[in-house]
Order: structure tokens, then C-alpha cells, then sequence
């Protein structure tokens, strides 16, 4: 397997926050601790031009970019908790998306960039929610005494995949937003986690614990054919595809703090038959 290490010095976190924009930018958005609290960055996929855009005294983390790479969607406690933000990037404009006084998280686009799905704890535990930016309606997706986070869209907006400990610890499921059904995906007594739909949404990438410590791992939609992409005592997490789906990025604690590197989908460094 071949990993290219993005370097990014002084990056100890908490949350970290990787994903692509549309493949004519290729940027790489991602939080940073190294100017002393969470702040959000930008930087070229080769780990080039890395700007700080948060620049504030605030925790802002957890953004993803939009499609077209004109927005992005992030979690900031500027207002004294967690709440989700959108920023318009050429004017820098910032608009609230929630204002509830709970702790709201992982916010991210759908494929055509027109809902952002997050997890909140509004009504006690954390569902899964979506925000329509059209009409500015929010519609709750999952309701259960258990938390269900960490939302993704498939590639043709019609399914999400989150985590949920519904069943005692953290799995991966897929939800039908059409027909309102549930599928479980993952089945392990070790923790599921960070669940991402590659661009054709053919494929998951998600981080397991199945073996020991955090790894990253693939699976096809329906929660087959899963594979182990990485392996190393220390953590790897939070993984995403590329834009065009032959790259994976992800978090790792390898050498000693958390660092951002890139892998490649193709079969000769991963030898996986996709």
C-alpha cells in the first residue's frame, strides 16, 4: 500500500474534518489545533497553500465543502455551544443553520449540495436531521433512545448511512429517505464508525475497531465484500474518497499526533478488486 503523508505541523486535535470539494478545485478542507483552539483549514490535495479560513478565537470544526466548492458547512461554538454554520466562500458571509442550544454535529452536503444532514441532541439523545436549504425546513430522519451520528449521502441523495448504538454498540446503517426503511450494514461487538459513500456510491469507507484499534476499512453499499485498507498499531480514522473516487484520504496517529495522509483505490497498492 502506498500512503503520501500530507505534512501539517503542530496539528493536534480533536476532531478532525477531511473532505474534497469538486474535482476543479481538488482542496482539502480539514481542523487544526496549531493555532492554539480548533480552527478550519484549507490546502491543495498535495498539502500545498494550507490557509487558516476560521481565523477567530472560537472552536470551529467538522466542515466539508459543497460540491461546487462555493459553500461550507461546518460546526463553531461562537455562540456559546455547538451549532452549524454555512459560509459562503467568495464573500465570506456566515449563516446560521441551527440556533436550538443543543450540541449539533457532523454536518455534511448532500451530493447535489441542496441538503446538509447533521446529528443533534435536541430531544435528548442524537438523531440524524436534514436541513433543506431551499425552503429552510428541517426534517428529522432517525428517532430512537439511542445516538445516531456521523450522516453520509449516497451519490444519488436517495439514501443516508450513519452510526447508531440502537443495538448496544456502534454499527453502521443505511436509511432509504424515499421509503423510510432502515438497513443494518456492519455487525461486529467493536465499534463502526465515519461512514463515507464514494462518488459512484458503489462503495463505503468507514473506520473499524473490529481488530484491535481504529483501521480503515471498505465495504460494498449493501455491507458486503468488506476489506481492511490499512494496518499499524496506531489509530487511523475518519476516512473519505476523492472526487473522482480513486483516492482515499484519512487521519492517522502513526507518528505520534494526528496527521492527514492520502492512499490510492487503485488495485495494485491496496490489491483489492473493487
Amino acid at each position: 500500500m502506498k500512503l503520501c503523508r500530507i505534512l501539517i505541523y503542530f496539528l493536534i486535535i480533536i476532531f478532525l474534518s477531511v473532505s474534497f470539494g469538486n474535482n476543479k478545485i481538488e482542496k482539502i478542507i480539514f481542523t487544526s489545533q496549531r493555532d492554539g483552539n480548533k480552527q478550519i483549514y484549507l490546502m491543495d490535495i498535495n498539502g500545498n497553500n494550507q490557509e487558516n479560513i476560521s481565523k477567530n478565537k472560537f472552536n470551529e470544526f467538522q466542515a466539508t465543502l459543497s460540491p461546487d466548492g462555493s459553500k461550507i458547512v461546518f460546526v463553531s461554538d461562537m455562540s456559546g455551544n455547538n451549532e452549524i454554520y454555512l459560509r459562503y466562500v467568495q464573500s465570506n458571509n456566515i449563516v446560521p443553520i441551527t440556533h436550538n442550544h443543543h450540541d449539533n454535529l457532523y454536518p455534511i452536503f448532500s451530493y447535489d449540495g441542496e441538503k446538509i444532514a447533521f446529528a443533534s441532541d435536541i430531544d435528548g439523545d442524537y438523531d440524524i436531521y436534514i436541513f433543506k436549504l431551499q425552503d429552510n425546513e428541517i426534517e428529522k430522519i432517525t428517532n430512537n433512545n439511542e445516538d445516531d451520528i456521523c450522516p453520509s449521502f449516497s451519490s444519488d441523495n436517495k439514501n443516508i448511512i450513519f452510526v447508531s448504538e440502537k443495538d448496544g454498540n456502534k454499527e453502521i446503517y443505511l436509511f432509504n429517505l424515499e421509503e423510510k426503511t432502515e438497513k443494518r450494514l456492519t455487525f461486529n461487538v467493536s465499534n463502526d464508525l465515519y461512514p463515507f459513500f464514494s462518488p459512484d456510491g458503489n462503495m463505503i469507507t468507514f473506520t473499524s475497531e473490529r481488530d484491535g484499534n481504529r483501521e480503515i476499512y471498505v465495504m460494498d453499499k449493501s455491507g458486503l465484500s468488506q476489506k481492511r485498507l490499512t494496518k499499524n498499531i496506531a489509530h487511523d480514522y475518519w476516512s473519505r474518497y476523492s472526487p473522482n473516487g480513486r483516492k482515499i484520504v484519512f487521519a492517522s496517529y502513526r507518528e505520534g499526533n494526528s496527521e492527514i495522509y492520502n492512499g490510492f483505490r487503485r488495485k495494485r497498492y491496496y490489491e483489492i478488486n473493487f
